[in-house]
């Protein structure tokens, strides 16, 4: 098999056979290897292995997905490497947990509020973005509505998706319009108006997600949002092979 051209997507997080998400994730995965058959491979990387030169560590990534299960081990070395994806353009995938952390990375790093935090890791922050729901989504299912023009929507083919949840935080709503800039556009929200899902539209592929699109893979099924991202990476790969030719 010509390695060369086998697209290498990372997965960011604090890997545990416990997590059902991690679980879903590896079958996602699965099933995306029957439909790509061998264009790609996937290593997991633990948080607390993030070292302090992320562009060599990390250049060997074609696309990277940061999954659920947070607060991660090593919070700032996560933060480092979303920062590396969305300034390199290398694909991205943020869900649950990492859609949280990308929020913080972009609040920090492109809206300059330097305090930017998470509730559950810094209560005392003057600048939470990411706080507590108002009524938690663990364990369960609700309607998103997707923004038309957004790629979540051309991804998803419809205006209107139900989608699963482990969730007790999201953005912290009363800062919204801070993250209202021409390239971060939100691209779904709940019935009550609550942001669900974004992305960078000035990017090859940057979408985060505070649901778990993988779970559909426990039905046998390739979410779209997981095969959009695959097919982000092989791309990603192809076009960095053709470069060096």
């Amino acid at each position: 098999m010509d390695t060369v051209n086998i697209a290498n997507i990372c997965l960011l997080g604090d890997f545990s056979g416990q997590v059902l998400a991690h679980k879903a994730i590896n079958h996602s995965l699965f099933i995306a290897d029957s439909k790509y058959k061998g264009k790609f491979t996937y290593h997991c990387v633990q948080t607390r292995d993030i070292n302090q030169d992320i562009v060599s560590q990390f250049s060997l990534y074609d696309a990277i997905w940061c999954v659920p299960a947070s607060p991660y081990e090593n919070m700032s070395g996560v933060l480092n490497v979303l920062n590396y994806a969305r300034t390199q353009h290398i694909p991205f995938l943020g869900t649950c947990g990492g859609y949280q952390h990308a929020l913080i990375e972009y609040a920090r790093n492109v809206l300059l509020l330097n305090n930017a935090d998470h509730a559950e890791v810094n209560p005392d922050s003057m600048t939470q973005i990411i706080t507590p729901l108002s009524c938690a989504l663990v364990e369960k299912s609700d309607r998103v509505s997707v923004v038309n023009g957004t790629l979540l929507h051309r991804i998803y083919g419809v205006d209107r998706i139900e989608e699963q949840y482990h969730c007790s935080f999201g953005l912290n709503e009363s800062y919204c319009t801070y993250f209202e800039r021409d390239t971060l556009k939100f691209s779904a929200f709940d019935d009550h108006g609550n942001v669900r899902a974004f992305e960078i539209s000035d990017h090859p592929f940057f979408v985060a997600t505070s649901y778990q699109p993988e779970r559909t893979a426990f039905q046998g099924v390739l979410h779209p949002i997981v095969n959009y991202f695959v097919l982000a990476a092989i791309e990603n790969k192809q076009c960095c092979t053709a470069d060096l030719i």
